[in-house]
């Protein structure tokens, strides 16, 4: 933790969409941090127009500014050199990754689906560790040998308030 200062957590996620659950789940947890009085910023390569100023810029983060990094996965990821090289202590949060074969054998997403798991395989050697948004994303990192002392569930984050009538959403 940085000297004399509340803890900082950012987030970072390949894109990030209104409506999209991790996106819901990023904006909620960065919420819940703030409220904790923890500095949080959720960074993405990709960010919808609606979002932008809310959500920062990946070229934004400065490397070392945060106690903690999480990194939400739930495809490939491209930025994965630029994430390793991050001075920053990184926890993956897995959201899972669909199965291929719920797609054709030739649908453009099989590449993306199948580079997916491979980094799940691969970041464990440069993890510090990492959260399973359910029982079943947990059971899945453990049998891919994730350290069970390094890897928790936390279930997914809805944020009841942004489902009210009348709620003003980002």
């Amino acid at each position: 933790m940085h000297a004399l200062s509340s803890p900082t957590i950012h987030q970072f996620a390949v894109d990030c969409t209104p409506g999209d659950g991790i996106t819901n789940g990023m904006l909620l947890t960065r919420k819940l941090l703030r409220l904790a009085g923890v500095r949080s910023d959720i960074y993405c390569a990709g960010i919808a127009d609606s979002l932008r100023g809310d959500v920062l810029p990946m070229l934004d983060y400065v490397p070392g500014s945060a106690d903690a990094l999480f990194v939400h996965h739930g495809i490939s990821n491209s930025h994965e050199n630029w994430l390793r090289q991050l001075p920053d202590a990184k926890f993956m949060v897995f959201h899972n990754i669909t199965p291929g074969e719920l797609f054709p054998a030739d649908h453009p997403i099989q590449p993306m689906l199948a580079h997916g798991w491979e980094q799940v395989d691969s970041w464990r050697a440069w993890l510090k560790g990492s959260i399973a948004d359910s029982r079943q994303n947990l059971d899945e990192l453990l049998q891919r040998g994730y350290d069970p002392l390094h890897t928790a569930e936390i279930p997914l984050l809805v944020d009841l308030e942004r489902l009210a009538p009348g709620a003003v959403k980002p």
